[in-house]
C-alpha cells in the first residue's frame, strides 16, 4: 500500500503542478483561464498514475524473472490501476464543476464509470462462468480458454469495456470463486505453459502500434511530462522506503518496473478525448506520444532493473531457452524451475488471462 501510494501520489503532484506552472506556454492551455488550465493538468495528473500489468506481467514472463521485485512490482501495477480508475471518475466530476461552461461534456464521469466499473463487472461475470464450466472439465483447458477469449473478445468489440479490466477482474474473481479454486491453478499452468509464444506476440503488437509520429509536434511536452512522471516515481518509492520492510533493491530499482504504460491509458485517453470536446484532438495526441515513450523505454528499464537484482540469472534463462525449444512441460510436471514454476498468482491478477 506504501509503494502504490508513494508510485501514484508524486507522479501525480508532480505532474499537475508543473502543468499550472506552464499553462502560458503550454500549448494546450495557453490563453485558457486559470480553471480550464486546472482541468487540464488534473487530467494529465490522472494519466501520470495509471501503470500497465499487461506490460510488466509480459516482461517477467519472458524473462523468466523470480524474486520480491519483479513480484511486488507485479503486485503494485494492479493496485495502481484500480486506484487510477477511482481517482478518474473523481477528477472528471470535479471538472465538470471547475471548467468553463461547454468544455466538459455533461455527464461524462457518469459514462466513465459505466464503461470502468462495467468492464470489472463483466470481467467477474467471465470469470465466474469459466470457474463453473471448468469444474466439469478436465482436460483440453486450452481449447476452453481459446473459446471463452473469443467469446469475451467478440463482447468486448461490441459493448465496449476495457479489455484489460476485464481481464483483471475475470482473474481475480476464478481465483477466489469458491468453485474456481480447483481449477484457477490448472489454468495458471496452462497459460504459463503458453507464456512464451504469447509475450512474444504481444511485444511483436505492442511495438508495430507505437505512434512515434505523434512525438512530431509535442515531443519536448511528451519528454518533460514523461520525465517527470519517471521523477515522481522514484521520489515516491523513496518516499515510501522510509519504511524498514520494504527492500532497498525495490526502493532503489522497482521505479523502473512502473514505468510502462498501456491499455488501460489508452482507454482513459478515448474517455478524456470524449469528456473535452474543446481540446480532444490536441489532448489525446499529447496523450498517446506519452504513452508511446512509456511503452517504449519501460519494458527496457525493467528488464535492465530485474538484471540489477539478480532476478534474471543465466540458469533462468537456459530455462526459458527449454522452454521455448519445448521442453518446459517436463520442468513445469516435475515442479521445477521452468515459467511454470515461476509465475504462480498472474492468473489470479488477471493480467494472465489478457
Amino acid at each position: 500500500v506504501r509503494l502504490t501510494a508513494g508510485a501514484m501520489a508524486v507522479p501525480f503532484i508532480a505532474v499537475t503542478l508543473v502543468t499550472l506552472t506552464v499553462s502560458a506556454w503550454f500549448p494546450i492551455t495557453a490563453h485558457q483561464p486559470f480553471k480550464d488550465a486546472l482541468t487540464i493538468a488534473l487530467a494529465l495528473g490522472v494519466l501520470a498514475t495509471v501503470a500497465s500489468p499487461a506490460i510488466t506481467w509480459a516482461v517477467i514472463t519472458d524473462s523468466g524473472a523470480k524474486g520480491p521485485v519483479a513480484s511486488t512490482v507485479r503486485d503494485v501495477t494492479m493496485v495502481q490501476d484500480l486506484g487510477a480508475i477511482v481517482v478518474f471518475i473523481i477528477v472528471l466530476a470535479l471538472s465538470a464543476l471547475v471548467a468553463s461552461p461547454g468544455a466538459v461534456t455533461p455527464g461524462a464521469a457518469v459514462r466513465a464509470l459505466l464503461v470502468l466499473g462495467g468492464s470489472l463487472v463483466a470481467g467477474v461475470g467471465l470469470g465466474l462462468a469459466v470457474a463453473e464450466y471448468l469444474r466439469s472439465i478436465h482436460g483440453h483447458i486450452e481449447w476452453v480458454l481459446l473459446v471463452f477469449a473469443f467469446v469475451a473478445a467478440q463482447a468486448l468489440r461490441l459493448a465496449g469495456p476495457d479489455p484489460v479490466l476485464v481481464s483483471f477482474a475475470a482473474g481475480f474473481a476464478l481465483r477466489n470463486a469458491p468453485s474456481g479454486r480447483g481449477s484457477s491453478e490448472r489454468v495458471r499452468t496452462e497459460l504459463a505453459r503458453c507464456a512464451l509464444p504469447v509475450s512474444a506476440v504481444f511485444f511483436a503488437l505492442l511495438g508495430s502500434n507505437l505512434q512515434l509520429g505523434a512525438l512530431a509536434e509535442v515531443w519536448q511536452w511528451a519528454l518533460l511530462f514523461a520525465g517527470l512522471r519517471a521523477a515522481g516515481l522514484w521520489a515516491g518509492l523513496k518516499w515510501a522506503g522510509r519504511h524498514n520492510t520494504i527492500s532497498t533493491d525495490l526502493v532503489d530499482f522497482g521505479w523502473f518496473g512502473l514505468i510502462s504504460q498501456g491499455g488501460l491509458a489508452v482507454t482513459l485517453a478515448a474517455i478524456l478525448r470524449r469528456a473535452f470536446p474543446e481540446w480532444n484532438v490536441s489532448l489525446e495526441a499529447l496523450i498517446v506520444a506519452m504513452i508511446g515513450v512509456h511503452q517504449l523505454v519501460g519494458p527496457i528499464c525493467f528488464h535492465w532493473a530485474l538484471r540489477r537484482t539478480g532476478e534474471i540469472t543465466q540458469v533462468e534463462e537456459s530455462h526459458v531457452r527449454e522452454w521455448a525449444n519445448g521442453g518446459g512441460g517436463q520442468s513445469a510436471a516435475a515442479g521445477g524451475s521452468g515459467p511454470a514454476s515461476e509465475s504462480p498468482g498472474v492468473v489470479a491478477s488477471g493480467s494472465g488471462m489478457y
